[in-house]
């Protein structure tokens, strides 16, 4: 169980306007305002009028060019909203038709050769049945608060919502997901395509130089045609056509949003008109990697990806060839970030979490860029070869690579030399595979349920408790004396760390300094080894799960809850306090994303739990209570947050440390509560009390520890605003 900081804002403010997300119903004495989706005012989008059907691509007189693998298709028989949405989605996935028209849509679809996200707000479940049953429909989005559908029935449909912002979130996360995790992200070296990309790239990219100012000049006027109207992509393209150095050809082909879609797109694609248009982007690429400064370094670097069983399978029957990325391929060299990636949730249960493992010498050219994530992104030069080494099998496979450009190209040397009198672009020809759309995924196999009784059979190995060495023992002692950096020292000194202090240093990391960065790092080792040996898994997960959510990474806070959740509950014994942890972490998550009405369904249900142990629990239900304070408060319905706080308070000062951290939180966010009713006096003194708490436990600079000094200024302001309101009052009266 883990307590949240509250930050005081102007929200806070007494008589101030509250804006908030998500509301609930409360009570029936409450009527919260709803919020609604932010729509641009309507503008022409340069529009392909007629009778049933309006569409958002780029078509000249030769070719229709599209930069997107997957079709929106929106149906909507009110016409008079297409205006309000279109903005939103093309900010997601540019391609999309608009049908008005339910047979003139249904003929589309069953003709159709794309993969297409069907989206809509009918309530017509027959013409819903007949959408999911054409082959070309890979996902279904239906915006309806009055219809239910049985996921069982209709395996497509990602769900049904009530607010546009759960529909567009949904949609840009299934976006997303299927853009990483394409089925023919590979070619084999068995493969006519994989022949072409290395013929492409030896007879032309190494002996093809370019304009780049004739040439960006037409590629912007195509991309101005065709991402008309679509307002990011455009200002992205006048940052390009203003901007564009070929010195910062990787910051600009793998960062921005142009032209870093077009380009990928057409090179995944083998669009030949696309990718003339990119050369020279190409060819900036190549310019700006760099074989590695240092001769005698060996890199292992990573990739997650989630694929079929049979795509797998295919690799493993690969070893020892050559396969080929479709474009350029990227790698972290943060092991942790690929590993995520690989095990994030998606709505595939039976696709398989692969980590490949690339390890580059110092003489392949690479280039460098920073990641989100902090780490660094290695890119590799376009349709290089891979030979693979390994693959081993498991909870998640690994596929160990080796960059293995110039056999490809030997390849290419080869297939040229048996058709001398063969022109290439002839050669060319013969071999491209026309562009398709990806394979689509097989169908979800649905995991029956099992009967109540039932419990499952994959349960978590028992594992002696190992007896510490001296130098645990000894780094025990530390910590209890708040010594925490020789703790974490002597811990590193252990001989073969077992998980459990490899948590420990993690619980240091997180609790008494602050670096989750350097927590989650060894809670992923010690998960790492956990996995190996078939050990519990579940509070490592839970652990790491509370270093994300205090990382502010609220959605892996909410996997890795969720995780260890489901663990939890498929074991024999079941820990109902342990279980009700997870939950209030999943309900501190959503609580982060503004999800209120997951937050409290969760927060509730674990409320349940925490006040069924009869003994020994009381700091774990306080804290539970403090958490319903909050989601109440962050709602807007303060009244109900002070109940449930006070109840919070009330356990604590009778039950735990009058010095408490956990003490402290609370009353940091009861403080925040009382400023939102005006009772500022009270909010002064507790925060007051929680500073000096966390003062005495927290060093300078802890991140829980700045919140609550940032509250105390803030609320020095909110004060001196509240004394200025009133001398303005009193002077006029």
């Amino acid at each position: 169980m883990y307590a949240l900081f509250e930050k005081i804002d102007d929200t806070n403010i007494p008589n101030k306007k509250r804006v908030t997300v998500s509301r609930f119903r409360a009570s029936s004495d409450t009527n919260p305002s709803r919020t609604s989706i932010h729509r641009p005012s309507p503008t022409n989008y340069g529009i392909k009028d007629s009778n049933s059907t309006l569409d958002y691509f780029y078509n000249d007189n030769e070719t229709k060019i599209i930069g997107e693998h997957i079709l929106f298709i929106y149906f909507d028989l009110q016409s008079s909203l297409n205006h309000d949405f279109i903005g939103p989605l093309r900010a997601i996935n540019d391609y999309i038709q608009i049908y008005i028209d339910s047979v003139t849509c249904l003929d589309f679809l069953k003709s159709s050769n794309e993969i297409i996200f069907f989206i809509s707000s009918t309530n017509d479940k027959q013409l819903i049945k007949e959408v999911h049953d054409c082959d070309a429909v890979e996902a279904i989005f239906i915006l309806n608060s009055n219809l239910k559908l049985d996921k069982n029935r209709f395996p497509k449909s990602f769900g049904v919502y009530v607010h546009p912002e759960e529909l567009l979130k949904s949609i840009r996360f299934a976006h997303e997901w299927f853009e990483q995790t394409q089925m023919n992200f590979f070619s084999f070296e068995h493969e006519k395509i994989f022949l072409w990309s290395q013929l492409w790239k030896e007879e032309f990219i190494k002996s093809t130089s370019s304009n780049v100012s004739s040439d960006k000049e037409k590629l912007v006027k195509t991309a101005e045609k065709y991402y008309r109207g679509n307002t990011k992509l455009l200002d992205s393209l006048d940052d390009f056509d203003c901007s564009y150095d070929r010195n910062d050809a990787l910051q600009w082909c793998f960062s921005s949003p142009f032209p870093s879609r077009f380009l990928h797109h057409a090179l995944s694609t083998r669009n030949t008109k696309s990718i003339d248009l990119c050369r020279f982007l190409i060819i900036d690429v190549s310019h700006v990697l760099k074989p590695s400064n240092d001769p005698k370094s060996n890199n292992q670097i990573f990739r997650g990806l989630k694929m079929t069983n049979e795509l797998l399978e295919k690799l493993t029957t690969h070893t020892g060839k050559l396969i080929c990325p479709k474009g350029f391929f990227s790698c972290t060299t943060s092991r942790v970030a690929a590993l995520e990636l690989a095990r994030s949730p998606d709505y595939r249960p039976d696709l398989k979490p692969v980590l490949f493992k690339v390890y580059c010498d110092s003489s392949v050219p690479i280039g460098e860029l920073s990641a989100k994530d902090m780490s660094t992104l290695i890119v590799f030069d376009v349709y290089t070869a891979f030979r693979v080494k390994w693959v081993s099998r498991g909870p998640v496979s690994i596929v160990d690579l080796e960059p293995a450009d110039e056999d490809g190209r030997n390849l290419a040397r080869e297939y040229r030399k048996k058709f001398k009198s063969s022109k290439i672009q002839s050669l060319l020809d013969q071999l491209l595979v026309f562009p398709k759309p990806p394979p689509r995924l097989p169908p979800i196999k649905r995991v029956p349920t099992p009967p109540k009784n039932q419990v499952s059979q994959i349960l978590p190995k028992k594992v002696s408790p190992r007896v510490p060495d001296r130098d645990e023992i000894q780094a025990e002692k530390m910590a209890q004396r708040g010594h925490i950096d020789q703790a974490i020292a002597m811990y590193k000194n252990t001989n073969n760390p077992s998980p459990r202090v490899l948590n420990n240093i993690g619980q240091l990391y997180a609790d008494k300094k602050g670096d989750y960065q350097a927590a989650t790092r060894f809670y992923n080792q010690a998960l790492r080894i956990q996995e190996e040996k078939g050990e519990d898994v579940t509070e490592t997960l839970t652990q790491i799960a509370i270093t994300h959510h205090n990382r502010q990474d609220y959605g892996k806070a909410l996997y890795y809850h969720s995780q260890a959740l489901k663990l939890r509950k498929n074991t024999n014994q079941i820990d109902q306090i342990a279980i009700a942890n997870n939950l209030i972490g999943i309900a501190n998550a959503n609580w982060g994303q503004e999800n209120l009405p997951e937050a409290l369904i969760h927060a509730q249900e674990a409320l349940k739990l925490n006040e069924s142990v009869k003994y020994g629990n009381d700091l774990n239900l306080a804290l539970n209570l403090a958490v319903l304070a909050n989601i109440y408060h962050k709602a807007g319905y303060d009244v109900k947050a002070l109940e449930f706080a006070r109840r919070a308070m009330s356990i604590l000062e009778r039950y735990d440390k009058p010095d408490s951290l956990a003490l402290a939180s609370v009353l940091n966010n009861l403080a925040a509560i009382q400023v939102a009713l005006g009772s500022i006096s009270d909010a002064q003194i507790n925060l007051n009390r929680a500073l000096t708490i966390c003062r005495k436990f927290l060093p300078e600079g802890h991140p829980k520890r700045v919140i609550m000094e940032t509250n105390i200024k803030r609320m020095k302001e909110i004060i001196k605003y509240i004394k200025t309101v009133d001398n303005k009052n009193t002077k006029k009266s």
